[in-house]
Protein backbone atom coordinates (compact mmCIF):
# COMPACT_ATOMS: atom_id res chain seq x y z
CA UNK A 1 0.00 0.00 0.00
CA UNK A 2 2.72 2.37 0.64
CA UNK A 3 4.59 1.61 -2.67
CA UNK A 4 1.51 2.12 -4.23
CA UNK A 5 1.04 5.33 -3.03
CA UNK A 6 4.39 6.06 -3.44
CA UNK A 7 4.08 5.25 -7.00
CA UNK A 8 1.09 7.33 -7.68
CA UNK A 9 2.63 10.38 -6.44
CA UNK A 10 5.59 10.02 -8.79
CA UNK A 11 3.12 9.77 -11.61
CA UNK A 12 1.10 12.51 -10.43
CA UNK A 13 4.23 14.64 -9.99
CA UNK A 14 5.12 14.01 -13.49
CA UNK A 15 2.14 14.18 -15.04
CA UNK A 16 1.52 17.93 -13.56
CA UNK A 17 5.06 18.39 -15.03
CA UNK A 18 4.72 17.27 -18.41
CA UNK A 19 0.93 19.26 -18.81
CA UNK A 20 2.84 22.27 -17.21
CA UNK A 21 5.35 22.02 -19.83
CA UNK A 22 3.47 21.18 -22.65
CA UNK A 23 0.47 23.33 -21.98
CA UNK A 24 2.74 26.65 -21.20
CA UNK A 25 4.26 26.16 -24.75
CA UNK A 26 1.19 25.14 -26.86
CA UNK A 27 -0.07 28.41 -25.55
CA UNK A 28 3.07 30.74 -26.35
CA UNK A 29 2.85 29.18 -29.99
CA UNK A 30 -0.78 29.90 -30.23
CA UNK A 31 -0.56 33.35 -28.96
CA UNK A 32 2.48 34.35 -31.25
CA UNK A 33 0.73 32.23 -34.63
CA UNK A 34 -2.36 33.65 -33.92
CA UNK A 35 -1.34 37.57 -33.31
CA UNK A 36 -2.73 39.66 -35.90
CA UNK A 37 0.23 41.91 -36.84
CA UNK A 38 2.66 40.35 -39.62
CA UNK A 39 5.78 38.96 -37.72
CA UNK A 40 7.57 38.77 -40.92
CA UNK A 41 6.81 42.60 -40.99
CA UNK A 42 7.83 42.46 -37.03
CA UNK A 43 11.63 40.21 -37.86
CA UNK A 44 12.17 42.70 -40.72
CA UNK A 45 11.91 45.40 -38.48
CA UNK A 46 14.45 44.60 -35.86
CA UNK A 47 17.66 45.43 -36.84
CA UNK A 48 20.91 43.78 -35.18
CA UNK A 49 21.28 46.88 -32.82
CA UNK A 50 17.99 46.27 -31.76
CA UNK A 51 18.82 42.74 -31.02
CA UNK A 52 21.65 43.35 -28.68
CA UNK A 53 18.89 45.81 -26.62
CA UNK A 54 16.74 42.70 -26.76
CA UNK A 55 19.73 40.33 -24.65
CA UNK A 56 20.17 43.37 -22.51
CA UNK A 57 16.28 43.39 -21.16
CA UNK A 58 16.29 39.66 -21.18
CA UNK A 59 19.44 40.46 -18.86
CA UNK A 60 17.62 42.80 -16.84
CA UNK A 61 14.74 40.62 -16.89
CA UNK A 62 16.27 37.74 -15.14
CA UNK A 63 18.10 39.95 -12.96
CA UNK A 64 14.45 41.02 -11.56
CA UNK A 65 13.71 37.36 -11.37
CA UNK A 66 16.86 36.91 -9.07
CA UNK A 67 15.56 39.73 -6.78
CA UNK A 68 12.80 38.25 -5.99
CA UNK A 69 14.16 34.71 -5.33
CA UNK A 70 16.07 36.58 -3.32
CA UNK A 71 13.22 37.50 -1.28
CA UNK A 72 11.58 34.47 -1.34
CA UNK A 73 14.36 33.20 0.59
CA UNK A 74 13.85 35.51 3.17
CA UNK A 75 10.37 35.47 3.31
CA UNK A 76 10.53 31.48 3.66
CA UNK A 77 13.76 31.43 6.68
CA UNK A 78 11.48 32.19 9.00
CA UNK A 79 10.57 27.96 8.49
CA UNK A 80 13.24 26.80 6.36
CA UNK A 81 16.25 27.27 5.07
CA UNK A 82 16.46 27.28 1.64
CA UNK A 83 19.66 27.88 -0.72
CA UNK A 84 19.41 30.44 -3.32
CA UNK A 85 19.56 28.13 -6.26
CA UNK A 86 16.56 26.51 -4.84
CA UNK A 87 14.91 29.30 -4.54
CA UNK A 88 15.51 30.84 -8.37
CA UNK A 89 14.38 27.24 -9.77
CA UNK A 90 11.21 27.46 -7.32
CA UNK A 91 10.52 30.55 -9.02
CA UNK A 92 10.92 30.06 -12.40
CA UNK A 93 9.38 27.03 -12.10
CA UNK A 94 6.45 28.73 -10.35
CA UNK A 95 6.26 31.35 -13.66
CA UNK A 96 5.50 28.42 -15.85
CA UNK A 97 2.35 27.48 -13.65
CA UNK A 98 1.28 30.78 -12.99
CA UNK A 99 1.33 31.44 -16.82
CA UNK A 100 -1.42 28.97 -17.65
CA UNK A 101 -3.55 29.94 -14.36
CA UNK A 102 -6.03 32.96 -13.78
CA UNK A 103 -4.84 35.03 -10.67
CA UNK A 104 -1.27 33.25 -10.56
CA UNK A 105 -2.91 30.30 -8.40
CA UNK A 106 -0.38 27.99 -10.25
CA UNK A 107 2.26 29.81 -8.25
CA UNK A 108 0.56 29.13 -5.04
CA UNK A 109 0.12 25.41 -5.87
CA UNK A 110 3.23 24.43 -7.33
CA UNK A 111 5.09 26.33 -4.37
CA UNK A 112 3.15 24.36 -2.21
CA UNK A 113 4.28 21.29 -3.23
CA UNK A 114 8.28 21.73 -2.77
CA UNK A 115 7.87 21.80 0.90
CA UNK A 116 6.08 19.35 2.96
CA UNK A 117 2.93 19.40 4.37
CA UNK A 118 3.67 20.98 7.35
CA UNK A 119 4.86 23.80 5.87
CA UNK A 120 2.31 24.45 2.89
CA UNK A 121 0.03 26.91 5.16
CA UNK A 122 2.93 28.73 5.52
CA UNK A 123 3.99 28.66 1.65
CA UNK A 124 0.67 29.75 0.84
CA UNK A 125 0.73 32.29 3.33
CA UNK A 126 4.27 33.66 2.10
CA UNK A 127 3.60 33.90 -2.00
CA UNK A 128 0.39 35.46 -0.73
CA UNK A 129 2.42 38.49 1.07
CA UNK A 130 5.41 38.36 -1.64
CA UNK A 131 2.48 38.95 -4.39
CA UNK A 132 1.01 41.42 -2.11
CA UNK A 133 4.41 43.43 -1.81
CA UNK A 134 4.80 43.71 -5.07
CA UNK A 135 1.07 45.12 -5.83
CA UNK A 136 1.51 47.44 -3.39
CA UNK A 137 4.90 49.26 -4.70
CA UNK A 138 3.26 49.01 -8.39
CA UNK A 139 -0.02 50.36 -6.51
CA UNK A 140 2.02 53.14 -5.15
CA UNK A 141 3.74 54.14 -8.15
CA UNK A 142 0.55 54.13 -10.34
CA UNK A 143 -1.26 56.17 -8.12
CA UNK A 144 1.37 58.72 -7.97
CA UNK A 145 1.36 58.95 -11.72
CA UNK A 146 -2.64 59.12 -11.75
CA UNK A 147 -2.46 62.22 -9.46
CA UNK A 148 0.63 63.48 -11.56
CA UNK A 149 -0.42 62.71 -14.73
CA UNK A 150 -4.01 64.12 -13.91
CA UNK A 151 -2.33 67.53 -12.79
CA UNK A 152 -0.60 68.29 -16.04
CA UNK A 153 -3.59 66.84 -18.59
CA UNK A 154 -6.93 68.48 -17.90
CA UNK A 155 -8.52 65.79 -19.90
CA UNK A 156 -7.34 62.83 -18.09
CA UNK A 157 -8.94 64.12 -14.72
CA UNK A 158 -12.12 62.21 -14.44
CA UNK A 159 -10.98 59.19 -15.37
CA UNK A 160 -7.87 59.09 -13.52
CA UNK A 161 -10.07 60.33 -10.29
CA UNK A 162 -12.61 57.70 -10.76
CA UNK A 163 -9.53 54.96 -11.02
CA UNK A 164 -7.53 56.35 -8.23
CA UNK A 165 -11.06 56.27 -5.95
CA UNK A 166 -12.01 52.72 -7.24
CA UNK A 167 -8.87 51.78 -6.31
CA UNK A 168 -9.13 52.57 -2.74
CA UNK A 169 -12.31 51.17 -2.17
CA UNK A 170 -11.39 48.00 -3.72
CA UNK A 171 -8.46 48.87 -1.54
CA UNK A 172 -9.75 49.80 1.93
CA UNK A 173 -12.27 46.60 1.40
CA UNK A 174 -9.22 44.52 1.33
CA UNK A 175 -7.37 45.54 4.10
CA UNK A 176 -9.23 43.19 6.59
CA UNK A 177 -8.93 40.35 4.60
CA UNK A 178 -5.34 40.48 3.73
CA UNK A 179 -4.83 41.34 7.23
CA UNK A 180 -6.29 38.38 8.36
CA UNK A 181 -4.62 35.92 5.77
CA UNK A 182 -0.78 37.74 5.99
CA UNK A 183 -0.88 39.04 9.93
CA UNK A 184 1.09 42.43 8.57
CA UNK A 185 0.02 43.96 12.46
CA UNK A 186 1.84 41.59 13.68
CA UNK A 187 4.67 41.20 11.50
CA UNK A 188 7.68 42.45 12.39
CA UNK A 189 8.73 46.33 10.55
CA UNK A 190 11.57 45.25 9.55
CA UNK A 191 10.66 42.18 7.82
CA UNK A 192 7.88 44.05 5.87
CA UNK A 193 10.22 47.21 5.37
CA UNK A 194 12.70 44.34 3.83
CA UNK A 195 10.06 42.89 1.59
CA UNK A 196 9.07 46.05 0.31
CA UNK A 197 12.86 47.07 -0.43
CA UNK A 198 12.98 43.93 -2.60
CA UNK A 199 9.57 44.58 -4.43
CA UNK A 200 10.63 47.93 -5.09
CA UNK A 201 14.01 46.90 -6.39
CA UNK A 202 12.37 44.57 -8.75
CA UNK A 203 9.95 47.04 -9.58
CA UNK A 204 12.50 49.47 -11.26
CA UNK A 205 14.39 46.69 -12.77
CA UNK A 206 11.66 45.13 -14.78
CA UNK A 207 10.34 48.55 -15.56
CA UNK A 208 13.53 49.62 -16.79
CA UNK A 209 13.17 47.54 -20.05
CA UNK A 210 10.26 49.66 -21.18
CA UNK A 211 12.60 53.40 -21.08
CA UNK A 212 15.00 50.57 -22.90
CA UNK A 213 13.15 49.82 -25.39
CA UNK A 214 11.76 53.11 -26.40
CA UNK A 215 15.18 54.67 -26.55
CA UNK A 216 16.42 51.26 -28.85
CA UNK A 217 13.37 52.30 -31.37
CA UNK A 218 14.62 55.97 -31.54
CA UNK A 219 11.85 57.45 -30.07
CA UNK A 220 11.94 61.08 -28.78
CA UNK A 221 10.74 61.10 -25.62
CA UNK A 222 10.84 63.03 -21.91
CA UNK A 223 12.11 60.72 -19.51
CA UNK A 224 10.27 62.33 -16.76
CA UNK A 225 6.46 61.66 -18.62
CA UNK A 226 7.47 58.37 -19.87
CA UNK A 227 8.12 56.96 -16.31
CA UNK A 228 4.74 58.81 -15.28
CA UNK A 229 3.44 56.54 -18.13
CA UNK A 230 4.95 52.95 -17.29
CA UNK A 231 3.86 53.52 -13.48
CA UNK A 232 0.02 53.93 -14.97
CA UNK A 233 0.70 51.02 -17.45
CA UNK A 234 2.26 48.53 -14.80
CA UNK A 235 -0.76 49.53 -12.59
CA UNK A 236 -3.85 49.05 -15.34
CA UNK A 237 -2.31 45.59 -16.55
CA UNK A 238 -1.90 44.44 -13.22
CA UNK A 239 -5.88 45.23 -11.82
CA UNK A 240 -6.88 43.82 -15.17
CA UNK A 241 -7.96 40.55 -13.60
CA UNK A 242 -6.26 38.02 -16.82
CA UNK A 243 -4.01 34.98 -17.51
CA UNK A 244 -0.55 35.65 -18.37
CA UNK A 245 -1.05 33.32 -21.73
CA UNK A 246 -3.67 36.07 -22.98
CA UNK A 247 -2.50 39.04 -22.03
CA UNK A 248 -0.34 40.34 -24.65
CA UNK A 249 -3.86 41.92 -26.00
CA UNK A 250 -4.95 43.54 -23.10
CA UNK A 251 -1.46 45.11 -22.75
CA UNK A 252 -0.78 46.55 -26.27
CA UNK A 253 -4.76 48.01 -25.53
CA UNK A 254 -3.27 49.38 -22.61
CA UNK A 255 0.00 50.80 -23.88
CA UNK A 256 -2.36 52.04 -26.73
CA UNK A 257 -4.02 54.17 -24.55
CA UNK A 258 -1.60 55.22 -21.66
CA UNK A 259 1.21 56.36 -24.01
CA UNK A 260 -1.47 58.04 -26.81
CA UNK A 261 0.08 61.33 -26.18
CA UNK A 262 3.80 60.42 -26.15
CA UNK A 263 3.63 57.72 -28.82
CA UNK A 264 2.30 58.94 -32.29
CA UNK A 265 2.48 55.27 -34.61
CA UNK A 266 1.08 52.27 -33.67
CA UNK A 267 3.56 50.07 -34.70
CA UNK A 268 6.25 51.70 -32.08
CA UNK A 269 3.37 50.46 -29.53
CA UNK A 270 3.16 47.21 -31.14
CA UNK A 271 6.56 45.81 -30.89
CA UNK A 272 7.17 47.98 -27.68
CA UNK A 273 4.89 46.12 -25.93
CA UNK A 274 5.43 42.65 -27.74
CA UNK A 275 8.99 42.57 -26.86
CA UNK A 276 8.44 43.76 -23.29
CA UNK A 277 5.64 41.40 -23.07
CA UNK A 278 8.65 38.90 -24.17
CA UNK A 279 11.53 39.59 -22.21
CA UNK A 280 9.73 40.04 -18.99
CA UNK A 281 7.13 36.89 -19.19
CA UNK A 282 7.64 34.50 -21.98
CA UNK A 283 11.51 34.10 -21.52
CA UNK A 284 10.97 33.36 -17.68
CA UNK A 285 8.43 30.77 -18.73
CA UNK A 286 10.07 28.91 -21.03
CA UNK A 287 13.23 29.15 -18.72
CA UNK A 288 10.55 27.44 -15.96
CA UNK A 289 9.33 25.19 -18.52
CA UNK A 290 12.98 23.81 -19.08
CA UNK A 291 13.91 23.98 -15.79
CA UNK A 292 10.79 21.99 -14.65
CA UNK A 293 11.87 18.15 -15.21
CA UNK A 294 14.31 18.48 -12.75
CA UNK A 295 12.55 19.61 -9.88
CA UNK A 296 11.17 17.49 -7.07
CA UNK A 297 8.27 17.95 -5.60
CA UNK A 298 8.05 17.63 -1.78
CA UNK A 299 11.93 19.35 -1.68
CA UNK A 300 11.80 20.16 1.74
CA UNK A 301 11.05 17.60 4.82
CA UNK A 302 9.38 18.38 7.62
Amino acid sequence: MISLSYKTKQLLSILLKTAVFLISIVWIYFTWKDRSMNFKWFIDSISLEMISWIILMIAISLISWLIESRKWQYLVKEFYELRFRESVLQNLTSQAASFITPFRLGEFALKSLFFSKAHRKNVVSKVFWANFSQMVVTSTFGIASIITLSSINDKLDIYFILLVLSILIIGLFSVRFIDKKLQISTTPQTQLVITIGYSLLRYLVFASNWIIVLWALNYDFELIDVMLKIGLYYLLVSVVPVLQLLDLPVRYTVASIVFEYTLQQEEIILIASTIVWFTNTVIPTLLGCALLPFKSFKLAQA
